[in-house]
């Protein structure tokens, strides 16, 4: 079976280079993101048992692992897609001969066309592809392109593909660079995933850029890499109209990114997750994300560094009570930095400090219990503890001065309501329907002025924040006049 991959294709016959040239293979892995998937186990089976030897065929094992790439996926998106538009959805991934299933097919030389060798041990099966024809298929169609399918050839020259079936339709696809792994695919039992090795997608791209003679000679990627970034779907129902599943992308090995002025580490952690479930109509977002260190030039010749221990939250979207005409709800759980504060220096001095203690809300549109009307209302679940400290002695606001610093601290009790204080000049901005008290405090100085602000609002009361501008005849100037004020709700 040989199947043209026409979705790689990205040649300017107007430019002679390896823009389009082999490293394309691996930016249409990349992107196959989003059209299918990988895992990186080894998949020794449970208990580290010695797997059975599978009775299929080399041919029937390739075929296996092209008819599943991207079916789950596709068909997780759908629900996905229903969700969003409260309308039956179909995706071409859910379907067969769908991009995914192209770029396998192409890499896995099913029947060994050209000069493709395939070996199989046990479960294990290795293709060394036909580098002549993958980069054929890549040039397909278009002119004067002998000079970079030459390079494509020798880039290629150098990729493996290793199969290993886990069972008769599931398994992992691996490609491997010098014998470097860079991506692996994962197919079948309701899974598809797609993992991209950092360390081994320098060693191509450096590689690559090698042979490009418009590189001259220098590599595009920072010094070091390495590291796994890993993306998920996973098909929980594939019933017509009933889809259901989520997708996940993931740091599945700590993260390390550094050259001579940038430094990156992500440590292991869910990056993000998004579920959804048509038949029953919700939703979920959420994520975990592990400790972050970074450091990298900030303006001119000044350094910045980011350092954040874990960053926490969910969010759910219900829209079955939406047909009982009553308000969808939306509920944000597990939102905070409760392993330690976020933290910018400039030049190795403090600029911003951000502390969250967890906590969640919920948000209720239109009437409901939350509230007497149609407005819109907050309930805060759990305790709200959040304070911002800027401090500009670092030259975080070159407008600023040196000297500036400013504090924000937002705090309101378990169960305490907020709800939208109306529309019109008079009504008020925020307006505290139950439980409370909420308190808002902001703070600003510099060397020549200060100023402090400070409420609590209690329940049954309203927070007024007007201002108004008027101009000042005698100097032609704007003066904006600010009220602030806490006081029965009208």
């Amino acid at each position: 079976m040989k199947m043209a991959v026409h979705t790689l294709n990205r040649h300017n016959p107007a430019r002679r280079t390896t823009d389009v040239s082999p490293a394309s293979i691996v930016a249409a892995a990349i992107s196959i993101v989003l059209l299918s998937a990988c895992s990186s186990s080894d998949n020794d089976g449970p208990d580290n048992e010695t797997p059975v030897i599978l009775s299929s065929t080399t041919d029937e094992l390739k075929t296996s692992a092209i008819n599943a790439s991207g079916r789950s996926l596709g068909s997780t998106l759908s629900g996905i897609q229903q969700l969003a538009s409260d309308e039956s959805a179909d995706n071409d991934l859910s379907q067969g001969d769908n991009p995914a299933q192209q770029f396998v097919a192409s890499t896995l030389a099913l029947g060994d066309d050209g000069n493709a060798v395939t070996t199989r041990e046990d479960n294990r099966v290795t293709i060394d592809p036909d580098e002549s024809q993958l980069c054929a298929e890549e040039f397909a169609g278009t002119v004067d392109i002998n000079e970079d399918q030459q390079r494509c050839e020798t880039l290629l020259a150098d990729l493996t593909v290793e199969l290993l079936a886990s069972g008769e339709e599931t398994g992992t696809i691996t490609y491997l660079f010098q014998e470097n792994p860079v991506i692996s695919l994962g197919y079948g039992g309701g899974v598809d995933s797609l993992a991209v090795n950092l360390g081994g997608l320098k060693i191509f791209a450096d590689a690559s850029d090698a042979l490009d003679p418009d590189s001259f000679g220098e590599a595009s990627t920072p010094d070091n890499m390495s590291g796994e970034i890993s993306f998920t779907a996973t098909n929980t129902s594939n019933a017509a109209g009933e889809e259901a599943g989520s997708i996940a992308i993931a740091i599945t090995q700590p993260v390390s990114i550094n050259s001579a002025d940038t430094d990156l580490s992500l440590g292991n952690g869910e990056l993000f997750s998004l579920s959804a479930d048509s038949a029953s109509g919700s939703g979920e977002l959420s994520f975990d994300v592990g400790a972050i260190a970074a450091t990298a030039p900030f303006r001119d010749q000044d350094i910045a560094s980011i350092n954040l221990d874990g960053f926490t939250g969910s969010a759910r979207l219900d829209l079955g009570e939406t047909a009982a005409d009553a308000p969808a709800t939306f509920t944000v759980s597990n939102l905070g930095l409760a392993r330690g504060p976020l933290q910018m220096n400039i030049n190795n001095q403090q600029a911003l400090q951000m502390t969250m203690e967890t906590f969640g809300f919920t948000v209720s549109a239109g009437s409901s219990s939350l509230t007497d009307n149609d407005q819109a209302a907050v309930q805060i679940n759990n305790t709200m503890d959040i304070s911002l400290m800027l401090n500009n002695a670092a030259g975080l606001d070159l407008d600023a001065s040196p000297s500036f610093q400013a504090m924000l601290s937002l705090q309101a009790a378990d169960g305490t309501v907020i709800g939208d204080g109306g529309e019109g000049f008079d009504a008020p901005d925020i307006r505290v329907i139950q439980g409370g008290p909420f308190m808002l405090a902001l703070s600003a100085s510099d060397d020549e002025n200060s100023e402090e602000l400070s409420f609590t609002v209690n329940a049954g009361e309203c927070l007024f924040l007007q201002q108004s501008e008027t101009n000042d005849s005698a100097t032609g100037e704007t003066v904006v006049d600010s009220e602030q004020r806490v006081e029965p709700c009208p």
